[in-house]
């Protein structure tokens, strides 16, 4: 289905092996409170498993949020959306800034996320390259935030993958590779 409805895209569209995984891990783990830095195939691939879960339990009833700082982006997002999967995710702009971090340099970081626990993490964003940096630093200004089982997804991004994991591994994370794009994924079970 997707395939198909998402083939046009503008967006950059997510590795088929990394799609694999994404929908399978979704499916198979239940995800409850799910965030996305940027929308694109992948929030439709979420969504999807969303879907098809909730058609077989409806009593699940996960929160789904995925965040843009380029309004022309997420309008686009908004436009080009698979209709039927729409209503699984709350899409969301926020205005970025760069922050120093000392020895990690400066890191580019989403102003406004919302306020709730999250077990999933996909980070795709922000673009650090518009704001001088190479990597952002969400994943640990929300450590907090995070549930006490959470796996966190890179899509690329390999030095924000490594420099949120420098501190992570404090906090009982392990870092570990997608199995089929290669692609850092950091976890705490």
């Amino acid at each position: 289905m997707l395939q198909k409805e998402l083939s046009n895209s503008r967006s950059g569209a997510v590795y088929t092996g990394d799609a694999i995984v994404l929908y399978e891990y979704a499916r198979r783990i239940k995800l409850m409170h799910i965030f996305e830095m940027r929308p694109g195939t992948s929030t439709n691939i979420i969504c999807l498993a969303i879907s098809e879960l909730q058609s077989a339990d409806p009593t699940y009833q996960p929160t789904s949020h995925v965040i843009e700082e380029n309004e022309k982006l997420l309008k686009y997002h908004e436009n080009t959306f698979v209709p039927e999967l729409r209503p699984y995710v709350t899409l969301l702009h926020s205005a970025t800034e760069r922050r120093d971090y000392g020895k990690l340099g400066g890191a580019a970081c989403y102003v406004s996320i919302p306020a709730e626990e999250f077990d999933f993490f996909f980070v795709d964003g922000p673009d650090f390259n518009k704001l001088n940096s190479d990597w952002s630093r969400d994943v640990l200004k929300l450590l907090p935030r995070f549930a006490k089982k959470i796996f966190i997804a890179f899509d690329g991004r390999s030095t924000t993958a490594k420099k949120n994991y420098s501190i992570l591994r404090e906090n009982g994370f392990i870092l570990r590779r997608h199995s089929f794009g290669l692609d850092y994924a950091i976890g705490r079970d």
